[in-house]
């Protein structure tokens, strides 16, 4: 919810940093890349690890 540092336990500035880098290598390459393969969290990593 609205001020929790950790909404429903979602690192969000980790998320947000993921999201950043996806979007630049899209960018960069100019094709769309697979967002899932790379989501650590789906695959039941934790982000930035």
């Amino acid at each position: 919810g609205a001020g929790q540092p950790r909404p429903h336990g979602i690192d969000v500035a980790s998320v947000a940093a993921w999201a950043r880098e996806l979007a630049g290598d899209v960018e960069r390459e100019g094709r769309a890349v697979n967002a899932g393969a790379r989501a650590p969290r789906l695959r039941g990593e934790a982000l930035g690890s």
